[in-house]
């Protein structure tokens, strides 16, 4: 969705709002995860007050993903608020507070993917009590426990280990 704010340049004291659904399901995470199954809801406003053009908007949705400790696949609703100043300087710098308007329009398209990239974790956990899987069998511990021997021994003291076997059992 293009947003022309031309007209918002020359005139303060306008306003476009918007309420879209937007079908991001294109946008591809690490390893080829697709997290986006349904339309994201995209609602705010761009408007121009004191000589200066601003955009807000909310994105809110659901995202489908796969826990990093467990493996398991859960679902995460999310709602990101943006706002940020826009200019349409050929030159300006874009950074997290200005927003560059090539050729007097607003890709929100393009902005609301951007600002969902930017909001998620970089890791994506299922509840933050995940215990995640046993590293000896793979076993989820979240369904329990597997049941392994997770002592481990330092393989530069396994010697030591030996004697202190054989002096408690001897």
């Amino acid at each position: 969705m293009r947003v022309s704010i031309s007209s918002m340049l020359k005139n303060s004291d306008e306003r476009i709002t918007f309420d879209e659904q937007l079908d991001l399901s294109g946008l591809e995470l690490t390893y080829g995860e697709r997290p986006l199954t349904q339309p994201v809801r995209v609602c705010g406003a761009v408007f121009s007050a004191y000589g200066a053009v601003t955009l807000e908007f909310a994105i809110s949705g659901v995202l489908q993903l796969r826990c990093d400790r467990c493996n398991q696949r859960f679902e995460r609703p999310f709602s990101i608020a943006f706002s940020s100043m826009v200019s349409a300087e050929p030159d300006a710098e874009e950074s997290e507070k200005l927003v560059r308007a090539e050729n007097e329009e607003l890709d929100l398209d393009h902005l609301a993917q951007t600002a969902l990239l930017l909001e998620l974790p970089s890791k994506q956990l299922c509840s933050e009590a995940c215990k995640g899987l046993c590293p000896i069998c793979g076993a989820d511990l979240n369904s329990g426990e597997c049941g392994c021997d997770h002592r481990r021994i330092d393989p530069r003291w396994q010697g030591l280990q030996a004697l202190t076997d054989t002096e408690n059992n001897g």
